[in-house]
Order: C-alpha cells, then sequence, then structure tokens
C-alpha cells in the first residue's frame, strides 16, 4: 500500500506570532529605558545641527528648511545662539553615557 505523508507542523502559531510581535515595541522601550537621557540628547544634537546647516545655508532640504525658517521666524537672529545651546545641551546629556554606564546593552 502507500506510503502515509508526514505533514510539517509549524513551530508557531498565528496567535503566537502576533503576541510576541505585539511584545517587540514594549520590549524595545525597556531595553532603551536606561539610555534616556543620551537618546534624548542625541535628537536634540541632530535637531540642532539640522537647523544650525540651513540657517547657514548649507542645506535645502525640506526639513531643515521648514525647522530653519520656523527658528528664524520665531528667534529672528536669536535663532542661532539658541540653536547652539540646544546642540550644546545635546552634547552634555549624551556625555553622561561616558561618566557612568546604568547597564550594558545585552547583546
Amino acid at each position: 500500500m502507500g506510503k502515509k505523508r508526514k505533514t510539517a507542523t509549524a513551530p508557531w502559531t498565528a496567535d503566537e506570532i502576533g503576541t510576541r510581535l505585539a511584545r517587540v515595541p514594549a520590549d524595545i522601550a525597556e531595553t532603551l529605558r536606561p539610555y534616556q537621557r543620551e537618546l534624548l540628547g542625541g535628537l536634540l544634537f541632530l535637531l540642532a545641527l539640522l537647523i544650525l546647516l540651513n540657517l547657514a545655508g548649507l542645506s535645502s532640504g525640506a526639513l531643515p528648511k521648514a525647522l530653519g525658517n520656523l527658528s528664524g521666524s520665531l528667534f529672528g537672529w536669536g535663532a542661532i545662539p539658541i540653536v547652539i545651546g540646544l546642540g550644546a545641551l545635546g552634547v552634555k546629556l549624551m556625555s553622561q553615557l561616558f561618566q557612568e554606564e546604568p547597564a550594558p546593552l545585552p547583546m
């Protein structure tokens, strides 16, 4: 007679995959929680860099142009020192990572 075919079973069901995928953002947020200040500092520094590039006329991208126009219209010539201060604050927040590291990132 004929041989019985063995059917392969999936390692996870659709419900298990959905549950695992739903936990991914929470797991990432929990992993990065000790580094909130450093991440905020990096974002502030990048924001300041984008605005300064536009204020200096070195960038014509849509986002830097919009940010530069907004800061220029809000602060006028004061936008330059304010943005430099924003970048300095970002660097200060990022430098705290090198002073004390709460826990190594799991690899």
